[in-house]
């Protein structure tokens, strides 16, 4: 019989270690003001009993979030308390932590040891102190008790306080939508906010490319971040989309829910046809210049010997027109057009056809209108459309082709 109580001792024992009720590797915080140290302790190791011993502590709060653990998302509490100002503060050793799993009856024990000779600390508040990171199951009832050291004899300062886990602290529901209006990729982001969580960072990030806006809840449950890019912008089909809160306690260490969308499966079909008969067109206008260029060799010496027969009066030409169509996919990129432009004008005697150089004409006919207008004056003729396309164009063609 006397081997009995040690062998449920050690039953114990074994069921603490392997329990699921820890705190987080590097969590317990041993640098709190006024605390000398911390240690996860015996609940049944033998307190000193005194007569005189300080007042019991009084409850401060208890909060709930998602902390990550080696990669994997778990459900953490948190608790503070603080110590009561008055005359007998000064004898108070430190607190013991007692946290009771009542579906498991499972328990796991936590000592503070302080070094506070004042009532109240440097900032004259009551002094506080808090245990983060522990970590519980959802739907799991954890009775919470502390009590300050040394312990009196004959009065129970010890306060308790019944915590039931919700059984999902947050599931942001993620929707993810893309459209495009005025020629550029629309994407909204909607999520539902946390109960402990003010503040979120929500980004999309892709291959050379990460932005993010920052969105507070307020007063409202579910929440939009609206990202708009130009075409050019986004070199890749796949993007990742995440959500960063901010709760108190784990701050840039919270749980972030994320996905991956590609926005080219958002495209309608007809943007697909429009896309495919852009490269046509750029494929059989450098056809139809390979050609012009071989039926051409010597251009200069036919034009200056025709122009020795013909009098001086006909030695005018028409000047030879070019309608240029581009992706405008940057401001950079449009400078580059202009660029462009100018060459051909000054140095090649060309006239250009281009919306940025006929900006009055294009507000009244529309740009669809002046786009056919000019497109039929230029078939109806040997003037030649120049269709010119960036990097970003080029790369997310090859990227949709494959």
């Amino acid at each position: 019989m006397t081997h009995v109580p040690f062998f449920c001792f050690c039953l114990t024992a074994g069921l603490a270690v392997s329990s699921a009720l820890r705190i987080l590797d590097k969590r317990l915080n041993c640098n709190q003001k006024g605390l000398d140290n911390c240690k996860i302790s015996n609940c049944s190791e033998k307190r000193m009993v005194v007569k005189e011993a300080p007042s019991g502590p009084e409850w401060h709060s208890e909060q709930m979030g998602i902390w990550m653990d080696e990669h994997v998302p778990v459900s953490v509490m948190n608790i503070t308390w603080r110590l009561k100002a008055n005359g007998g503060i000064v004898t108070v050793h430190g607190s013991e932590i007692n946290i009771l799993d009542e579906n498991t009856n499972q328990s796991m024990c936590v000592k503070f040891s302080y070094k506070i000779n004042n009532q109240l600390n440097p900032g004259f508040q009551r002094w506080t102190f808090s245990l983060d990171g522990v970590v519980v199951e959802p739907r799991h009832t954890y009775m919470v008790s502390v009590l300050n050291l040394p312990q009196p004899d004959d009065i129970d300062e010890m306060i308790r306080k019944k915590i039931t886990i919700p059984g999902s602290l947050w599931n942001p529901h993620m929707n993810v939508s893309v459209d495009r209006k005025h020629g550029k990729l629309c994407i909204v982001v909607g999520f539902e906010a946390a109960q402990y969580s003010e503040r979120y960072q929500v980004s999309i990030q892709s291959q050379g490319l990460h932005y993010s806006e920052n969105v507070t809840k307020g007063n409202k449950t579910s929440l939009d971040v609206t990202f708009e890019f130009e075409f050019g912008q986004l070199s890749q089909c796949e993007l990742l989309v995440t959500i960063h809160p901010f709760f108190i306690r784990c701050k840039n260490d919270c749980w972030r829910p994320k996905k991956i969308i590609n926005y080219c499966s958002y495209y309608p079909p007809r943007t697909l046809i429009i896309k495919a008969t852009v490269g046509l067109l750029v494929i059989g206008s450098c056809l139809a210049y390979f050609l012009w260029r071989a039926s051409h060799k010597d251009p200069v010496n036919t034009s200056s010997s025709a122009a020795k027969e013909q009098p001086e009066g006909f030695q005018v030409q028409e000047r030879k027109r070019v309608l240029l169509i581009y992706s405008l996919d940057h401001p950079l990129y449009k400078n580059i057009v202009l660029k462009l432009s100018a060459f051909l004008t000054n140095r090649c005697g060309t006239e250009v056809v281009l919306d940025l150089l006929d900006s009055t004409r294009l507000g009244v006919l529309g740009s669809i209108q002046w786009l056919d207008w000019h497109r039929e004056q230029i078939e109806n003729s040997s003037d030649k459309i120049l269709i010119l396309c960036s990097r970003g164009v080029q790369a997310k063609w090859r990227a949709m082709c494959g």
